[in-house]
């Protein structure tokens, strides 16, 4: 479909609504069941250079790329987008790898404002953007067939939006160059006339071709020597020249059996090689773009040499990531070369609210949080405190059964026991009472009873043992240790230590058995 006048300015740049309604409608009728489109991009507003930069790794490229741009100012500074392709190593002469430290990078850029048209172009068709390539990647990538030699290969596509020079060598793409110079330069003043209304303007479509006009396409030459300006010719064929010349004394392997190729994308292709071949140095020969790609014989018929570029331009594109040879060219895409700022970003009223309301969650977060926080500071100190009372009462609850515990055993013992221990205490503290001085008395389970105590004579020792034999319920009395203690150098102490226990209860009587005599009782009266 043709590009509606006003599509396109004459910089390139295009009118997003004008071009993504042409973009849309197109779409529609192919029914293509995708939503992603690539697009090409080819104008004179695109710079390409092969630099050569030091071998780094590639997230580092960029970078270094980017700073070369602006040393040399080949893009305005933070204006511009770009991609870049390592290209490989051309072995030695030898067979063996360079040792150069040097990578050798194909960059290809444009304006950041050309490249957001594109893509605001392809938003206003309601379809996803895949890339933006540029067109004469695309055209290699189309033309890869011919191009799997193990010798070098130059083809050099002139199309009505400049000249692209690609040398290849074992089938890889080892240089590449473009000179700005297009077929309608190369014409002269009466050729480009397009009757009354005066030279013909150059326009780009998104493919970057010349607008689909039939005044465009009906211009013929009338002779050969008027249809071509020979010293636009001469010039371009220099800048070919010089290129092919600079390939063959840098990359020796290349020899010089260099095969050379021209595609021209035009009616009068024919005529145009035959003044080319005048100026060029070499042999070269003359091939047609659409004969290497499996066309149907009514594509054939339909597509003419003027629109021959702007065919193998879309199937390149439609060749982006398909595997096989396709894969050994470049694959760019302008569009994430500097973060291309499109159309469709923010306006500052948007970004605004969207910062305003950005900070109204924020504070709004900040104030719930240090409520609970809050919160959770009053809930830790009410734990803490009942944590505090809770081992207070277990403590305090703990002495009260140890109390009981004590208690209890006191009485187990006093009742299964059958040992009057407050008679044998009372009777015992009688006995010493007023005589000597008692410190301990102690009972052990087994019954047996020690006192200890002080006293001035020996006489009262011997009086509180006697005394203390007396008792029906207490065992003779034995005296365990005496010690005399010296309190002062006039008064001295005897320290006693006695021991007596409680009566066992007498063992339980046997009846005899019939015949035997029972025993005599033993003692008492």
């Amino acid at each position: 479909m043709p590009t509606p006048p006003g599509g396109v300015d004459t910089e390139g740049l295009i009118n997003a609504h004008q071009v993504g309604d042409v973009v849309r409608s197109l779409c529609v009728q192919l029914d293509p069941k995708a939503s992603h489109v690539v697009v090409g991009i080819t104008g004179c507003n695109l710079v390409a250079r092969v630099m050569e930069i030091p071998s780094v790794p590639d997230p580092e490229v960029r970078a270094v790329l980017r700073g070369e741009m602006d040393h040399y100012r080949i893009l305005p500074q933070g204006q511009s987008a770009f991609d870049f392709y390592r290209l490989p190593d051309l072995p030695s002469e030898d067979g063996s790898a360079p040792e150069e430290a040097l990578s050798r990078v194909l960059l290809m850029g444009a304006e950041e404002r050309l490249v957001a048209s594109y893509r605001s172009t392809i938003d206003s068709s309601g379809f996803n953007l895949m890339a933006v390539e540029p067109g004469s990647i695309a055209a290699l990538r189309a033309i890869s067939p011919l191009l799997n030699s193990e010798d070098a290969d130059a083809t050099i596509v002139l199309s009505p939006v400049g000249t692209d020079i690609f040398i290849t060598y074992s089938g890889d793409l080892q240089f590449y160059r473009r000179v700005d110079t297009g077929l309608p330069e190369l014409r002269t003043v009466q050729s480009v006339l397009s009757g009354p209304s005066g030279p013909q303007q150059r326009q780009v479509s998104l493919l970057g071709s010349p607008d689909d006009f039939e005044e465009y396409d009906q211009v013929s030459a009338p002779t050969e020597q008027a249809a071509f300006n020979n010293q636009a010719v001469s010039l371009l064929v220099t800048e070919i020249q010089r290129s092919l010349d600079y390939f063959l004394r840098e990359f020796t392997p290349a020899s010089e059996k260099m095969r050379i190729r021209f595609v021209i994308g035009d009616d009068d292709g024919a005529e145009l090689f035959k003044v080319i071949m005048q100026y060029l140095r070499r042999d070269a020969e003359l091939i047609n773009s659409l004969t290497h790609l499996p066309t149907s014989s009514n594509l054939d018929a339909s597509l003419i040499s003027s629109q021959g570029h702007r065919f193998i331009v879309a199937a390149g594109l439609a060749f982006r990531k398909a595997g096989g040879d396709f894969d050994r060219y470049p694959i760019l895409d302008l569009s994430v070369g500097d973060k291309v700022i499109t159309e469709r970003r923010a306006s500052p009223k948007v970004m605004l609210a969207s910062m305003v309301g950005s900070g109204v969650v924020i504070a709004a977060t900040m104030m719930l949080a240090l409520l609970v926080n809050m919160q959770i500071s009053r809930a830790n100190q009410s734990l803490q405190q009942a944590k505090t009372e809770l081992e207070s009462l277990t403590k305090e609850h703990a002495d009260k059964v140890a109390k009981l515990d004590r208690q209890n055993n006191l009485v187990t013992a006093i009742k299964y026991r059958d040992k009057p221990m407050r008679e044998a205490i009372e009777f015992i503290s009688a006995c010493v009472a007023r005589r000597a001085t008692l410190e301990t008395i102690r009972i052990e389970d087994s019954g047996n009873i020690f006192v200890t105590g002080e006293t001035a004579s020996m006489q009262t020792i011997a009086d509180i043992m006697d005394t203390m034999n007396l008792s029906p319920s207490l065992e003779p009395v034995r005296l365990n240790a005496l010690q005399r203690i010296q309190l002062d150098q006039n008064r001295r102490s005897l320290r006693f230590d006695i021991q007596t226990a409680f009566v066992k209860p007498p063992a339980p009587t046997t009846v005899a058995s019939a015949g035997t005599p029972a025993p005599a009782p033993t003692g008492g009266k």
